[in-house]
C-alpha cells in the first residue's frame, strides 16, 4: 500500500465542503465540518507528517463538534422559524367595533389600527371592546369583552 499524502485529507475536505454548498443544508452543515476537520487533519498531517495526527485532529474535532455544537448550530442555521403570522397574532385580542355587528349580519372591527370583518353571536353597537375568538379567512369572530 502506497504512503497516504497530506493532500488526501486537503482533497478529501474540499471535497465535502462543496458536497456540503451543492446539497444546501439539509445535510445539517455536517458534511462542512466533516471537510473542515479533514482540511485542519491535512494541515496537521503536512506539519507532523505523521498519518495518525490527521486522524486524531479530524476525529476530535468531528466528535466534539457532535457532542457540543451540533444541536446549537443546528437551531440557529437548519431549523425554520416559527414566527405567528399576522391572523394568529390577532387571536386574544382586543378590537372596537367600528360598525354595528347583529348575530345575523358581519360589522366591522378595528384591532391595531387595521378594519376588520367581524362576526358575533349576539348583537354588539359601536364603539363596544370585542375580544378575538378565532379568524376564518377575512373574518374575525369576536365576543363582548366583559369589564
Amino acid at each position: 500500500m502506497g504512503r497516504v499524502e497530506p493532500l488526501f485529507f486537503v482533497y478529501s475536505g474540499l471535497f465535502f465542503i462543496i458536497l456540503e454548498l451543492i446539497l444546501g443544508v439539509n445535510t445539517g452543515l455536517d458534511l462542512f465540518l466533516a471537510g473542515v476537520a479533514l482540511l485542519l487533519g491535512g494541515g496537521v498531517f503536512a506539519l507532523t507528517n505523521v498519518l495518525w495526527t490527521a486522524i486524531a485532529t479530524a476525529l476530535l474535532i468531528i466528535i466534539l463538534y457532535f457532542v457540543l455544537f451540533r444541536a446549537a448550530l443546528r437551531v440557529k442555521f437548519v431549523s425554520p422559524a416559527t414566527t405567528k403570522v399576522n391572523i394568529d397574532r390577532l387571536i386574544g385580542r382586543e378590537g372596537i367595533v367600528i360598525k354595528e355587528i347583529k348575530s345575523s349580519e358581519a360589522g366591522q372591527v378595528k384591532v391595531d389600527n387595521e378594519i376588520w370583518r367581524a362576526v358575533a353571536e349576539k348583537n354588539l353597537n359601536k364603539g363596544e371592546k370585542v375580544i378575538i375568538n378565532s379568524v376564518e379567512g377575512v373574518t374575525l369572530k369576536v365576543y363582548q369583552k366583559e369589564d
